[in-house]
């Protein structure tokens, strides 16, 4: 093997470990229809788990200010048990004069202090959706908290009837949204007909493969799971599933760097 073949395939190596590896922040673009609505940009924050973006997160507050959304959903995850949850508060403090609406996660409810952040996000004018919906100029945001119940069970916890209730509190003609942190119970959303449904939760499957492989791995799903990240269209029902902002993973992120989804809804 001669010099230049040899230089070759480590450079080959090299550019195929870095862009394995690579994890700086990263905006995936939606673009989802809606007859009679006007232009709507949904900017998705999930699963942050209390990762630094800089002093005061602000690497991640530029890039949300370069965006400009309308309106900004958080679906769950975004504070973390086993943390400091400071760089979390941060972010919610910086985003106060936003149109923020949060949906709890697993790894919320999983919190001794709950009611502690639950009172910051009120304080910030965040709000928090649980089996209830918020309608302005023809837009309605419904969402469900995490159906799990204790620090590792399983149990719903009236989930069905929080979901239907989010359901009730839209409005007929309206572009129905929902946010509800577990992609794997899409089953379970889709009778409810919302427009738009967004989920986090699955850390885009860990490991991926592009174009081959979605996602190795993902919490409840288990291998190869079917939402891993991306999105998923039923009928006029579209699913899009965010692979966050977490970098505190056990298992590290393969050609799967973090997120924000950023959605803008045309007429």
């Amino acid at each position: 093997m001669n010099e230049a073949i040899a230089a070759a395939i480590v450079c080959a190596v090299i550019f195929f470990l870095v862009c394995a590896f690579y994890n700086g922040l990263t905006v995936r673009f939606y673009t989802v229809k809606h007859t009679g609505i006007k232009p709507l940009r949904i900017l998705q924050i999930s699963d942050l788990h209390s990762s630094r973006y800089g002093a005061g997160q602000k690497k991640l507050l530029s890039k949300i200010g370069e965006l400009q959304p309308d309106i900004i959903c958080m679906t769950g995850d975004i504070f973390d048990e086993r943390s400091s949850n400071a760089n979390s508060a941060a972010l919610i403090r910086a985003l106060r004069g936003h149109k923020v609406f949060f949906c709890v996660g697993n790894h919320e409810l999983y919190m001794k202090n709950l009611p502690r952040v639950l009172n910051l996000l009120k304080e910030n004018n965040v709000t928090v959706l649980d089996g209830n919906a918020v309608c302005r100029r023809g837009v309605c945001i419904g969402g469900v908290g995490d159906p799990i119940k204790g620090h590792r069970g399983e149990e719903p916890d009236n989930f069905a009837e929080k979901l239907a209730a989010a359901r009730a509190g839209c409005r007929e003609g309206s572009f129905n949204i929902l946010l509800s942190h577990r992609p794997e119970r899409i089953k379970e959303y889709l009778p409810h007909r919302f427009d738009l449904i967004l989920s986090g939760h699955a850390h885009g499957g860990q490991w991926r493969l592009p174009c081959l492989i979605n996602g190795l791995y993902a919490p409840h799903q288990g291998l190869f799971p079917k939402y891993a990240g991306g999105i998923y269209r039923y009928g006029k029902t579209t699913h899009i599933v965010c692979r966050g902002l977490s970098k505190q993973l056990v298992i590290p992120r393969i050609f799967n760097p973090v997120e924000l989804c950023c959605i803008d809804i045309t007429g």
